[in-house]
């Protein structure tokens, strides 16, 4: 099975977001914290729900 690798921003990349006033939230369908990882990643896997692309925060106790 071929799977996307994680993506990071670059400097670069959120510098030229902010500047040509680029809005990528639109793409995030899941904001999870961490421990729903796990669970989170089945379902893309299992592809039961429309994900586009998952955020994690880590560092969030609720996911908004």
């Amino acid at each position: 099975m071929k799977m996307a690798r994680p993506t990071c921003i670059t400097h670069e990349t959120s510098a030229r977001t902010d500047r040509e006033g680029i809005d990528p939230t639109y793409t995030i369908s899941h904001r999870i914290t961490l421990e729903q990882a796990p669970e989170t990643y089945k379902v893309w896997r299992d592809k039961k729900e429309n994900v586009t692309k998952i955020v994690i925060d880590p560092w969030s106790d609720v996911a908004a």
